[in-house]
């Protein structure tokens, strides 16, 4: 049995649909799980409309979750053969639209976005998207049985960054989701969405639909998962700042873990631990080119290569020590600022102060009253892995001679072999090509 998951970097074209067709036809005589991601920016723009209700602009708020589903009915419209089918989906999607109203002008009357309410309006992509692709996949001549994926997954009530509860998800499991997989040769369902043991939707964090895949497959006992995206595997750097950037043909999990935690884009934090945990090969590899290079990762054939990863948005927090800072407080300062350690990128506890660089905006208000924290904002986060310290302290004076813009080191090596540069947002595509240059 395989899961495989379809972004919405595939799932955004006809020409994606159709690809995603001719791999399937290629797996005919396997039993598949597909996790289907939201279409294109439709997360993005669900989270744009919830944020526009927040300050009280309703009509911009309702135009963009039109758009939403506008374009979601004229893409299958363009997809659907079948004039019911389309007439049913049209159907379907006023309806959706009806209620992601409904929650939208709730938040603009109080201004009041809870991060439950948040949950509601975001899942409304995906549970868009998935609709319209097992109608496609049933007009191709597939045998597909829809699960939905909140009756499946259970996590914690942490909305927006939930965790699973993963012997509640292996009861559904075995109730709700095999069974629905005898039924049918391929069995849908979508990614990024579950619910929590109050039975309240939640979403377990940007990019998660990876996640639903992977812990699906560990609970179902998958020979393999295989993403497939617009991208040939992991890259020894952004191939849309390096051209000629290398597949990074095999990773550990540990390697993948540090890889996730360093911003890298085709994975999430979460995702790994469950395919480490069954020992399940994770593929990655491009929709679009199906028999090109690809990234396995697993524990078999580990090449260790140095590649490259961006954490696009990252929060710097340093707090220098004083005498009025008391020991306790400086033990608990990173779990004051940070409610969720998922976040947490890297600390550092100096003699004189401590370091913490997050992927979400910290608390400050949460600190004491003390000069010394300061927040740095409109940074990334560069970080090469696999990368000796050794090999790393040899190249990193022809880095900073050739890279004449404003540096901080964040950390060289350790024994994870990873080094961190905080670079300003504007300079990362510039020190990326110094470094990638300087080490590959």
């Amino acid at each position: 049995m395989l899961v495989m998951k379809f972004g919405g970097a595939v799932l955004r074209s006809k020409e994606g649909f159709l690809k995603m067709v001719e791999i399937l036809r290629n797996y005919r005589e396997e039993e598949l799980l597909l996790i289907i991601s939201a279409f294109a920016t439709a997360t993005s723009d669900l989270d744009r409309a919830a944020k526009a209700a927040e300050k009280g602009d309703a009509e911009k708020a309702y135009a963009l979750a039109e758009n939403v589903i506008k374009s979601y009915g004229e893409f299958s419209q363009n997809i659907l053969k079948d004039a019911a089918t389309r007439e049913a989906l049209e159907l379907f999607l006023k309806e959706s639209f009806r209620h992601l109203k409904d929650y939208l002008r709730g938040v603009s009357i109080t201004q009041e976005l809870t991060p439950r309410t948040l949950d509601l309006i975001v899942s409304f992509g995906e549970y868009c998207s998935v609709h319209i692709a097992r109608h496609f996949l049933k007009e191709q001549g597939f045998d597909v049985e829809f699960v939905d994926a909140t009756n499946v997954i259970v996590t914690n009530d942490q909305h927006g960054a939930a965790l699973p509860k993963i012997t509640q998800t292996a009861e559904r499991v075995e109730a709700v989701l095999r069974p629905a997989m005898k039924r049918g040769t391929i069995t849908l369902t979508q990614g990024f969405v579950a619910k929590s043991e109050s039975g309240e939707i939640t979403t377990m964090g940007r990019e998660s639909s990876n996640l639903t895949a992977t812990l699906l497959a560990e609970l179902l006992k998958a020979e393999r998962v295989i993403i497939w995206s617009d991208v040939e595997g992991v890259r020894t750097a952004d191939p849309k700042i390096i051209e000629n950037s290398g597949c990074i043909s095999n990773l550990d999990y540990a390697e993948a873990q540090q890889a996730a935690i360093s911003g890298l884009k085709l994975l999430h934090p979460t995702m790994i631990e469950p395919v480490r945990r069954g020992n399940i090969p994770l593929e990655f590899r491009s929709a679009f080119k199906n028999n090109s290079d690809y990234t396995c990762i697993s524990e078999k054939n580990v090449e260790h290569k140095a590649f490259i990863a961006i954490q696009e948005q990252a929060w710097i927090v340093r707090v220098k020590f004083s005498s009025e800072l008391k020991l306790d407080d400086r033990e608990q300062m990173v779990d004051r600022l940070f409610s969720n350690p998922q976040t947490i990128l890297l600390i550092q506890y100096l003699p004189d102060s401590l370091v913490v660089v997050s992927r979400r905006k910290p608390v400050m208000s949460r600190l004491p009253k003390i000069p010394g924290a300061v927040l740095f904002t409109d940074y990334s986060v560069v970080s090469i892995l696999n990368l000796p310290e050794e090999r790393m302290i040899d190249v990193l004076p022809q880095v900073l001679k050739e890279y004449d813009g404003k540096i901080t080191i964040l950390g060289i090596g350790y024994e994870t072999n990873v080094s961190r540069f905080a670079i300003p947002h504007d300079e990362v595509e510039r020190f990326v090509k110094v470094l990638h240059n300087s080490v590959m």
